[in-house]
């Protein structure tokens, strides 16, 4: 199923969600660049539990993750998916990201939490063009304050960049964890494609 906005400052806000899953979806932008979160879960009592899994996040027509895309990305339309504040556990598994922030943009992060006691990153395919500035927009900003957490598990997260059609000079950056008490990484790969 595809779920996509035409609208840059639309959001999907859950403010009280204490469940919510996402699978087999396609999140995408069509023709608008990032003025906002497309989901926004917002939760500041750190009680909700947030599953995505075989989800794909994108714009229409900038197809990143396709071997045959050749086109130089110019605008913000590859970032600013989902938000979650505090969480108990969140888990994105088995998923793609198209994703990179051009120019300036204030939801830059791709998927982005406050904290969560329990993260779960596992099979992740990011895909990116090389940056022509050294941004701090992640993909994957799993800590975006000093906030502990309890266990994050990041495995198998791998990153194409693609060189070609770009002027980009830059390998962007791909995750921002911080301030679990426990944190199990293995299987990163940042890898180039043509």
């Amino acid at each position: 199923a595809n779920i996509q906005t035409t609208s840059a400052s639309c959001s999907f806000q859950l403010p009280y969600a204490q469940q919510f899953v996402m699978h087999g979806i396609y999140l995408c932008r069509s023709g608008v660049d990032a003025s906002a979160y497309l989901i926004r879960l917002s939760n500041t009592e750190g009680i909700g539990c947030y599953s995505f899994d075989r989800c794909k996040f994108g714009s229409k027509g900038i197809d990143l993750d396709s071997n045959t895309y050749r086109t130089e990305v110019t605008s913000s339309r590859l970032c600013g998916y989902v938000s979650i504040g505090k969480a108990r556990m969140v888990s994105l598994t088995n998923s793609v990201m198209n994703h990179g922030a051009c120019g300036y943009s204030s939801y830059g992060h791709g998927f982005t939490c406050q904290w969560a006691d329990v993260m779960n990153i596992e099979n992740v395919e990011v895909f990116s063009p090389a940056a022509t500035s050294s941004s701090q927009a992640y993909p994957l900003c799993l800590s975006d304050n000093y906030a502990e957490g309890v266990e994050c598990t990041i495995r198998n997260v791998t990153q194409t960049v693609r060189i070609n059609g770009t002027s980009g000079q830059y390998v962007p950056q791909l995750l921002k964890v911080q301030g679990y008490i426990s944190l199990v990484v293995c299987g990163i790969t940042t890898k180039t494609g043509s």
